[in-house]
């Protein structure tokens, strides 16, 4: 009787052998393979993917002779921009209002919280603050009535993100209903990846298939 075939991934650049069946051989821990045995799965995660992980990706069949397939991993960059960032100038009396845009997004973060200098500020609504979920996917903080005090640095800070911030200088002695006057040249580039899924399929007649399946978060 013909022992199963095994499948083993490979990562080419270094010629490093990753797995073999369900065990795992690289000494990288973030490394590890799923197996769906009623549909012939075999997926190679890598958790907390990293740009040097880009490369090819060589999933090995041992049938005589042996079959192979390539994937090319691409990690993409996520862009997180605070459209008022750097530095913001309204009148006290004035709606203070920051949007953190997530652009590339794959998937929307579980969240995203607000600082105000040190201060996580989401919740408070008796202080004219509140946070909203604008064009997917972004986030909008408001402050009703800005005074002094709502100056300083503001914060965005989305799960599995790097954070982005903002200044905020409040005017005092200005007309209220004067505009806020935001930069819209500043940008922060934010690489942000969560975990990538290359999966090699083997059919019933020993033939290779295979997808990638990529998944990230960002600001």
């Amino acid at each position: 009787m013909t022992s199963p075939a095994t499948v083993s991934w490979f990562r080419r650049k270094d010629f490093q052998l990753l797995t073999v069946g369900l065990s795992t051989y690289s000494s990288d821990d973030r490394f590890l393979v799923e197996h769906t045995r009623h549909l012939g799965n075999w997926a190679l995660r890598i958790k907390s993917a990293r740009k040097d992980d880009e490369g090819f990706y060589e999933c090995q069949i041992s049938t005589h002779p042996p079959q192979s397939i390539f994937t090319e991993l691409k990690i993409v960059e996520a862009l997180a921009e605070i459209i008022e960032a750097p530095d913001l100038h309204i009148n006290e009396g004035s709606t203070l209002k920051l949007e953190c845009k997530l652009k590339r997004a794959t998937e929307s973060p579980l969240y995203v919280f607000w600082y105000h200098e040190d201060r996580m500020i989401n919740y408070d609504v008796e202080d004219g603050i509140s946070v909203t979920t604008g064009k997917l996917p972004s986030s909008v903080l408001t402050v009703r009535n800005a005074t002094m005090r709502h100056g300083g640095n503001y914060t965005c800070a989305p799960a599995n993100a790097r954070q982005s911030s903002v200044y905020v200088h409040v005017l005092k002695g200005e007309k209220p209903a004067a505009m806020q006057h935001p930069n819209k040249n500043s940008k922060a580039v934010v690489l942000v990846i969560s975990f990538e899924v290359i999966m090699c399929i083997l059919t019933s007649s020993m033939l290779l298939r295979n997808f990638l399946v990529v998944r990230m978060f960002f600001i």
